[in-house]
């Protein structure tokens, strides 16, 4: 399970909450959200490396004095079996396995609250709107910002934030 698979399935439980038991969802998406901490490390790891590579190339030979890249390696090494080694104690956790058992269970029984039985129009048109207004309040801020000043971090951090 990668990070996207796990944004879409909080996302989608966060959507679908007033047609699902939210005392079996939430817990859901609070151990989602722990997976995501935890195997997130190491995506992290990799696109830092990346950055810190790119910015070590990217200056002047001059600028850099003694042996920055290996050094630079050798961090990332240490670092990298860190993250790697966090990445798979969560997935052979008691934790992982029960998440994995409680999204088997949500697909073969969905919790369904009496909202289910409505309209799925309605019901859904509502949800969406709901959750649209939800992500316009989280983004306001963000788009006061002028361009540069924090302005993709602040729109990345209103998007996730939900």
């Amino acid at each position: 399970m990668n990070g996207l698979v796990i944004r879409r399935l909080r996302s989608c439980l966060r959507l679908y909450r007033s047609v699902l038991d939210r005392e079996v969802t939430d817990a859901i998406r609070g151990d989602l959200k722990w997976l995501a901490g935890e195997l997130g490390a190491e995506r992290d790891q990799e696109v830092l490396m990346k950055r810190l590579t790119r910015g070590v190339k990217a200056l002047p030979k001059e600028l850099v004095l003694g042996p920055v890249s290996a050094r630079l390696q050798a961090w990332n090494v240490a670092r990298g079996s860190e993250s790697h080694q966090r990445s798979l104690d969560a997935l052979g956790s008691r934790r992982y396995l029960a998440l994995l058992d409680s999204l088997a269970a949500l697909g073969q029984q969905p919790p369904l609250r009496a909202k289910a039985g409505k309209a799925a129009d309605k019901v859904m048109a509502k949800a969406v709107l709901k959750e649209f207004d939800r992500l316009a309040q989280r983004m306001a801020p963000a788009l006061d910002l002028p361009p540069g000043s924090g302005l993709s971090g602040a729109v990345w951090s209103a998007v996730a934030g939900g």
